[in-house]
């Protein structure tokens, strides 16, 4: 493997330099910017799974509660086993992590909001396809958001995934509701000409292009072309991939994609 250099600190890294750190290293600040650099930056994820284990093995010598952020090894290996589309094993360390926040910090823990989301989504996938044990999960996330504020913006995210999950039940009129309940919030906190609120009619109409619902998809993503072309410009590349999806949806072509980003 190639040298490279570390995202901090300047260090060189090559395969012999690695091999003694993922066996040896204590700095447990060092291997977080290892698991960083090869998960999240270079989708190495031999070796950031090796540096999740070299991470989880620290921390599970001493107990929990001398831990800062207790469970956070758990977290790491399941993200890391996520993005490497093992998602039996996210799943299962996934909720390791969950146990331990509840005792540790009770069920008001501000970071069960990342887990219960983390959780409904590896439901929420074809492989197990859970919808009802997904739907639960974001219940819990709109638990806690609505206690910060009803006009949360993350709310807008939450309702976008769970007409993905009605969408999935073969509910369009659950999904057309959750939609319409992203755009309410994002509207409230950015006005009606943002870009989030062009979002909201995109993934509307993703959701109906998905369903082979062409002319309603067609009608949703124009709206959703028209804010962007006055929040970004014409030649932005979300408006013309955008554009692509009107016209696959207009030719009555199968969703492919992304609407954005």
């Amino acid at each position: 493997m190639a040298d490279l250099e570390m995202i901090a600190g300047g260090e060189k890294l090559d395969s012999e330099y690695l091999a003694n750190m993922l066996t040896t290293s204590t700095d447990e600040a060092r291997l977080l910017r290892m698991i960083d650099l090869f998960r999240d930056y270079l989708s190495e994820y031999e070796f950031a799974m090796k540096a999740c284990e070299r991470f989880f093995e620290i921390r599970q010598a001493r107990p929990q509660e001398e831990n800062e952020m207790p469970g956070y090894e758990y977290n790491e290996l399941a993200i890391t086993y996520l993005l490497m589309e093992k998602k039996d094993e996210a799943l299962e360390w996934m909720e390791k992590y969950k146990e331990i926040r509840l005792s540790v910090g009770g069920p008001d823990d501000p970071e069960l909001l990342g887990i219960y989301n983390n959780i409904a989504m590896i439901y929420d996938d074809d492989h197990f396809g859970k919808y009802d044990e997904a739907f639960e999960m974001y219940e819990k996330v709109e638990k806690i958001l609505m206690k910060s504020s009803p006009q949360h913006p993350l709310l807008a995210t939450l309702y976008t995934n769970m007409a993905n999950v009605y969408a999935h039940r073969g509910d369009n009129d659950g999904a057309a509701k959750m939609c319409e309940k992203a755009r309410e919030i994002s509207v409230g906190l950015y006005g009606p000409e943002h870009r989030d609120v062009a979002m909201t009619w995109a993934n509307e109409g993703e959701i109906r292009h998905k369903q082979g619902r062409y002319e309603e998809a067609v009608e949703l993503y124009e709206k959703g072309v028209k804010l962007l072309v006055m929040a970004l410009g014409p030649h932005h590349p979300w408006v013309q991939q955008a554009e692509k999806q009107i016209a696959d949806a207009r030719e009555g072509k199968y969703f492919e994609g992304k609407y954005y980003g």
